[in-house]
């Protein structure tokens, strides 16, 4: 279940901030049920139960190897 799966990663994501300070979005792609199961969890899970947090930007690789570029240090 995607919504449920990334509104886990937004909780996970809150703790590890301290639940306060700001964050981006980074999507596979905003077409496909997974990109959108995805996005909104993780959007409205952060909303919803972490007010603190501030999404500053929401952003779509539409390429797996492009998201990964995002993500790991190179």
């Amino acid at each position: 279940d995607n919504v449920n799966a990334a509104g886990a990663a937004a909780d996970k994501l809150a703790e590890a901030i301290g639940d306060s300070g700001e964050v981006a979005a980074e999507i596979h792609d905003q077409t496909s049920a997974t990109g959108i199961g995805r996005r909104d969890g993780f959007l409205n899970r952060m909303k919803e139960k972490h007010p603190n947090i501030k999404i500053v930007d929401v952003k779509y690789a539409n390429d797996a190897l492009k998201a990964a570029r995002y993500i790991i240090p190179r």
